[in-house]
């Protein structure tokens, strides 16, 4: 990661933001006092070296927000940390360059404020958002607006356009649409994406200068999750799409916990028979070769009873890693229970399947486990089942005989 600069002549704010984000963040800070000091810095260093800066507002040889305007000229996006709220210095604020956003001097929050601040700006560049309207200036003032706070923008000019671009890029977490534009306006755009996407796969803001006081109604009430009346603030924008980013993820977060061990990270039991069902399905009706695993740690209890609960955790961890690093995308990896796993693995015949979870058996057998001084070892027995039975279940079944273990299924 670059280095943050902090420019603050407080000791004891410098001090307090420094420690915060060096120890959150695990990267450089450069602390600067002054606005010469921070010149001289640049006189030293790649302007590049820095991703983002946090700007005292008034330093004693800048007492009117100079700092802000020698940084932006080197392209740093900028934090500005302000004792004084008034509308006339927010406005002072906004009208310069590079601006991500203003925070006030108020109490030990604020800190923690910016820290919060900074790992969105990092999050972001994961988040791709799709800008859709027919005027090209302000798809740029969006877009610029955007990538001041690190976001991934793409364009389009109207909602016929923005489909193929969705179809082309299915990472999109975010669209923004016009509502009046040629071929398709924006309510039809909405109702077109939502019978695709769901709300927790992609959130759309809707933006209008109409008059018509249904235009927020038509958005919301055909999918949108949020509307934008322009002219709009730069200071109303960022916080109307951080509130539909965070919710995006609040509602991943929240379904990864609903379908994925908490210890391992692998899938659980309940995600393994509603998606492997599916696939299931969709291989017999295409004759697809599938592929059904079961493993089973061999004697663990033993590595409970001998070394502890906390060295079987760390057992299980590791031989999870192992089959997680092995398959792809399109195959399901998940823990039973206790130190059962299952995997469905696509498009995978019976030869390669044998070949596949011998090197998974091997591995496991030479891997070590490190535990508070001790090494353990550890061994695995699999069962297989490579044949098209009816349901998926009865292939679960085939493999209990297979290795000789007893699931509960369902």
């Amino acid at each position: 990661m670059k280095k943050i600069l902090i420019v603050e002549d407080s000791k004891f704010i410098g001090k307090e933001l420094t420690d915060k984000l060096s120890k959150e963040l695990n990267t450089e800070i450069v602390w600067t006092k002054s606005l010469s000091e921070t010149s001289e810095i640049f006189n030293n260093q790649q302007k590049s070296d820095f991703f983002i800066s946090v700007l005292d507002l008034n330093l004693p040889d800048a007492p009117h927000g100079e700092v802000i305007d020698l940084v932006s000229s080197k392209g740093i996006p900028a934090i500005v940390f302000t004792g004084n709220c008034d509308k006339n210095t927010q406005k002072f604020i906004w009208s310069k360059e590079n601006i991500v956003d203003y925070v006030i001097k108020s109490n030990r929050y604020s800190i923690l404020y910016i820290v919060e601040m900074i790992h969105r700006i990092i999050q972001n560049q994961n988040t791709k958002v799709l800008i859709v309207d027919d005027a090209k200036m302000l798809r740029f003032s969006i877009s610029r607006l955007l990538n001041r706070h690190n976001y991934m923008v793409v364009e389009a000019q109207d909602g016929k356009e923005a489909l193929q671009v969705l179809s082309d890029n299915p990472d999109i977490k975010m669209v923004i649409t016009d509502f009046e534009m040629p071929h398709m306006d924006g309510v039809k755009l909405t109702e077109k994406i939502r019978e695709k996407y769901s709300n927790e796969e992609i959130a759309i803001v809707g933006i209008s200068a109409s008059d018509r006081s249904s235009s927020t109604a038509e958005f919301l009430k055909n999918g949108a999750d949020d509307f934008i009346h322009k002219p709009f603030s730069s200071e109303e924008f960022y916080c109307r799409i951080t509130k539909n980013i965070r919710m995006l993820e609040n509602v991943k977060s929240i379904r990864e916990l609903s379908i994925k061990d908490s210890m391992t990270g692998l899938y659980n039991r309940r995600f393994f028979f509603e998606n492997g069902n599916k696939l299931h399905k969709k291989a017999k009706k295409q004759t697809h070769p599938l592929t059904i695993a079961m493993i089973d740690i061999d004697f663990f209890k033993k590595v409970n009873d001998t070394h502890g609960h906390g060295a079987g955790d760390e057992v299980i961890k590791n031989i999870a890693i192992i089959l997680k690093d092995e398959f792809g995308k399109d195959d399901i990896v998940s823990r039973f229970g206790g130190e059962e796993f299952c995997i469905l693995a696509s498009n995978m015949d019976v030869l390669t399947a044998q070949k596949t979870f011998e090197k998974i058996r091997e591995t496991v057998e030479n891997f070590e486990t490190h535990v508070d001084g001790k090494v353990l070892k550890n061994t695995i027995s699999t069962g297989l089942c490579c044949s098209s039975m009816d349901s998926l279940k009865n292939c679960c079944i085939i493999e209990n005989k297979n290795y000789g273990s007893s699931p509960d299924l369902p």
